[in-house]
């Protein structure tokens, strides 16, 4: 083991004085602050964050044009026939006298005692029909009228017009001339008077 001497380290420590104390004696003031540094570099992008909730539903737009409009359609097919519908009302059977000579003539009818000729305007028979013309006396006899002229029977409208005359002469009264055709849903007649003076 090595020894030392108390020389020597009362020696050493005045050593250490001495140096502390240069050191301090050397040290001078703080000298002024340095310039700032330049901006570092930009640090790596850090990782992408959690996605954050769904955010509340926004206001409804307003509402858009009219937009134009579209083709038409292909035409359906044509629907099934319905039942054929109720006869409706027929109109009633009528029958207008008049002279031959004059076919406007007043009514009733007046004409002279004899051989009477007379013409006959009909509406309201079945279309088609034939008819026959016939005069009633007062007494209840008939006489079928003799057609001289004119339609044989009625048109799809249901009308005709024709002279007819009687087979032989009337003497003064009131008769009626009935005019008959005859239909599938039976006959129809229509009657006028005609006064012989």
């Amino acid at each position: 083991m090595r020894v030392f001497k108390k020389g020597s380290i009362g020696t050493l420590i005045a050593l250490s004085v001495l140096a502390l104390l240069l050191t301090v004696a050397c040290t001078g003031p703080a000298g002024t602050q340095g310039s700032a540094g330049s901006d570092g570099s930009g640090g790596a992008m850090g990782a992408t964050g959690a996605s954050g909730p769904q955010g509340a539903a926004g206001t409804a737009g307003s509402k858009g044009s009219i937009g134009y409009p579209g083709s038409e359609g292909t035409k359906g097919v044509q629907g099934v026939t319905g039942p054929k519908g109720d006869t409706g009302p027929t109109q009633p059977a009528t029958i207008i006298l008049s002279a031959a000579a004059d076919a406007n003539g007043a009514q009733p009818l007046t004409v002279d005692a004899g051989v009477a000729t007379i013409s006959v305007t009909g509406s309201g028979f079945p279309g088609g029909s034939y008819f026959i013309a016939e005069l009633y006396t007062s007494d209840g006899s008939t006489q079928i009228l003799a057609r001289n002229s004119g339609d044989t029977t009625a048109s799809l409208g249901g009308v005709f017009s024709t002279v007819v005359g009687s087979p032989t002469a009337l003497s003064a009264g009131v008769y009626s001339v009935v005019v008959t055709s005859a239909a599938a849903a039976g006959n129809v007649s229509a009657s006028a008077p005609l006064v012989v003076k």
